[in-house]
């Protein structure tokens, strides 16, 4: 088995095309930089990972960090090959790898490595949650238990408020107007406030603007009469569908229609023969009662000992201690009449000037919608004439 630096997606030999679906915007504006490990000329592990050159105590250092904590594939054959190949021929200070469990490959691997020279450590990353899709939504559905009632509800809820509809895109033709109307979304919920969302953060809303220009994005919104009140931002790799963000109008945060979307998303990912479904951070919280399995995830980090990485570390532990940052304050609900009228006629006009342009986008409602639903609903529920604006 040997280990080569590819900076060509398209020469990873034996990799699915849809794994590395999205791939390329998480460089940013890096050249591309992935490390394989070959054997009899397929290609049986690679990582992506971003370069980045740092400063800690005022001296240069370079800190390797993996690109997608969602793309990449690593076994128990090819982590130690790729870790050794990195200390070998980078010049690094520290290797960060996320996405990991504490038991992967990869961690493992690590922990070998651990001497006088190098050293390791293990910290907690984000919690995982992931649905597992069967034949049809159906099956999900009766997964949930006492909990599929409460989704009922809220469904039966919304459609006897208006109309509901989905909207499924994927395309570059579409990313940027839709992921502009997934900001407007997001300027109604409580991510405006609080910073959390896409547009408090430069680097990841440049992150998704690639993503949409890519072509990458897979939007799903969930519209009431016209008006988005719920979202998503997700990514096909491989057979699993990973929701990146998600978003909900706080008007309608009794009704929680960012889950009835789930449901929707899941039944779309059934359609495209998805073997599941990893829910976004702000599902995470809920997996139990969405039918998900949760994995704890970990941080390994790989750094040399007496490096600029690793002198900052010891300085900080012995000279300083980190303040305890405070929970921000909720801040007022920006979900009002004048902007959920402003969000209802820029959807409307966003869906027409994309017909017009020949983009082929997905819209569900009435009776095609209902016919997806794994439950019945009455008909004075969903015949309801769409209110005048």
């Amino acid at each position: 088995m040997r280990v080569e630096v590819i900076r060509e997606l398209s020469k990873l030999s034996g990799v699915k095309p849809r794994a590395l679906d999205g791939l390329r915007a998480f460089f940013g504006h890096n050249e591309p930089y992935v490390i394989a490990a070959v054997d009899e000329g397929r290609v049986t592990g690679w990582l992506p990972l971003v370069r980045h050159v740092d400063a800690p105590l005022g001296l240069k250092a370079t800190r390797w960090v993996r690109a997608s904590d969602v793309h990449g594939q690593v076994d128990d054959d090819s982590a130690r090959p790729l870790l050794d190949f990195l200390l070998r021929n980078e010049k690094l200070s520290m290797l960060e790898l996320g996405g990991e469990t504490a038991t992967g490959p990869l961690a493992r691997a690590a922990a070998k490595l651990a001497s006088f020279r190098c050293g390791v450590q293990l910290s907690p990353g984000p919690l995982r949650a992931s649905v597992p899709l069967g034949r049809d939504l159906g099956t999900w559905f009766h997964s949930l238990g006492g909990w599929a009632a409460s989704l009922v509800r809220r469904t039966r809820s919304l459609l006897s408020t208006g109309e509901l509809e989905l909207v499924t895109a994927k395309g570059a033709g579409a990313g940027r107007a839709l992921l502009t109307m997934y900001l407007e979304l997001e300027a109604r919920s409580q991510k405006l406030d609080s910073a959390t969302g896409v547009g408090g953060d430069p680097r990841r809303a440049a992150r998704h603007a690639r993503l949409a220009d890519d072509g990458a994005t897979l939007f799903h919104f969930l519209l009431l009469d016209g008006l988005p009140i719920a979202a998503t931002l997700s990514v096909q790799v491989d057979d699993r569908i990973v929701q990146l963000e998600g978003v909900r109008d706080m008007s309608f945060e009794d009704t929680a229609p960012e889950e009835v979307l789930l449901m929707l998303e899941v039944g779309d990912a059934v359609k495209r023969r998805c073997a599941a479904l990893e829910l976004c951070a702000d599902l995470v919280r809920r997996h139990e009662r969405l039918g998900a399995i949760a994995s704890e995830t970990a941080r390994v980090q790989l750094y040399r000992r007496f490096a600029p990485h690793h002198l900052a570390a010891v300085w900080s532990q012995l000279f300083r201690r980190e303040a305890a940052r405070a929970a921000m304050p909720p801040g007022p609900m920006r979900s009002d009449l004048a902007r959920q009228l402003r969000a209802r006629t820029h959807a409307a006009e966003t869906f027409d000037r994309l017909d017009h342009a020949g983009v082929t986008i997905e819209r569900t409602w009435g009776d095609a919608l209902r016919r997806t639903l794994p439950f019945e609903v009455y008909v004075p529920e969903y015949e309801r004439v769409r209110r005048a604006v």
